[in-house]
């Protein structure tokens, strides 16, 4: 899993490695700042628009390779099988299962819009809008904004199998996945919050360990630099040494009696450019692994949960397993009682 996750992810390292190549030129000046701004923006958003369609592509294959293993256990995996069929529905992927993401975003942006304007209609007149009424309205949107995420994400979790293994697309899928998902709703609940929870604590963890490195090794105490020896009474001089700043970005604080904090807003240097652009790139280098390893883990629960759903539902697997099954080459004793039990077990028909 992790390996067929792994090679789904060559085009977002392509457009990573993308990425760091133009923070670098940037920071050398090779490129302009514009062309580099407006290039790390297409990336980013091709980058965003991949990922999305490469975990629908992953967990579509993964959703096969866990389908057929029910259906043939102790056989090798036919992988090149999984990818013939995910091939086949790459637009239905590209389509619907973007899409799907889309639409989650939106029913964020619809409860954060009914969230704030109904309690701030109702507390406008009451309170003003100079008092605490948008502040109060910001925050029930904001809580609205984040059950509608969370609602759509789940009822739309399922799409990607009923695409894989149902052969549906548009409306259908979608309206698939929030019949699955109302059979198991607390589970399909738990399910995504574990889905979600993994990539931002392994993140923030990465982020965390290379930002607090970077300060272990460069550490920049603030400075305090005694006052000069000044006459006291003779405020010309300060004010002339104050207004002899360039840009007018330096300011001086007395504090008590001989010492002063100088301050003076900057542009980074070259050093603090280029070691902002390392972390940048070993962070993006480090999150690409553990994005491996997560969407393959995520895969493998999102179709172990459409299976449960499919059972919970009363729905057999005979017409899931017969596409795995192989009747045509003759079977060993061993797989003729893996059959049985199969057969036993009511997941196979004598006659599939």
């Amino acid at each position: 899993f992790v390996m067929l996750s792994a090679f789904f992810h060559l085009p977002m390292i392509a457009i990573t490695i993308a990425l760091i190549v133009l923070n670098f030129l940037k920071l050398n000046g090779t490129i302009s700042s514009t062309t580099a701004g407006i290039g790390i923006g297409i990336s980013a958003f091709l980058l965003t628009v991949v990922t999305s369609f490469c975990a629908h592509l992953i967990t579509g294959t993964i959703t096969w390779i866990v389908t057929q293993s029910l259906a043939v256990p102790l056989r090798p995996i036919k992988l090149r099988l999984a990818l013939k069929e995910a091939r086949k529905k790459w637009k239905t992927f590209a389509g619907t299962g973007i899409f799907s993401t889309v639409l989650s975003f939106v029913a964020a942006g619809v409860f954060f819009t009914v969230g704030f304007l109904v309690p701030f209609l109702i507390l406008w007149p009451i309170m003003g809008t100079d008092g605490i009424a948008p502040l109060i309205a910001l925050i029930i949107g904001c809580v609205f904004a984040v059950y509608g995420f969370f609602a759509a994400s789940v009822l739309l979790i399922l799409v990607t199998p009923a695409i894989m293994m149902e052969n549906l697309r548009g409306w259908k899928a979608m309206k698939r996945s929030y019949h699955l998902v109302r059979r198991s709703t607390v589970t399909a609940l738990a399910a995504f919050f574990i889905m979600f929870l993994i990539p931002m604590f392994a993140a923030g963890m990465m982020s965390f360990l290379v930002n607090i490195t970077a300060k272990a090794y460069d550490p920049k105490p603030a400075i305090v630099q005694p006052a000069e020896a000044t006459p006291e009474g003779d405020s010309s001089g300060e004010a002339a040494a104050g207004d002899s700043a360039p840009d007018g970005r330096s300011w001086n604080i007395r504090i008590g009696n001989g010492q002063r904090v100088r301050d003076k807003e900057a542009e980074p240097d070259m050093q603090t450019q280029v070691k902002n652009t390392v972390l940048e790139t070993l962070l993006q280098i480090f999150l690409l692994p553990i994005q491996i390893v997560v969407i393959s883990f995520t895969a493998i629960i999102i179709a172990l949960l459409y299976l449960k759903t499919r059972q919970a539902g009363g729905e057999p697997l005979q017409d899931l397993l017969s596409k795995f099954e192989d009747t045509e080459q003759p079977r060993k004793k061993w797989q003729e009682r893996v059959r049985q039990r199969l057969i036993q077990s009511g997941r196979i028909t004598s006659r599939s």
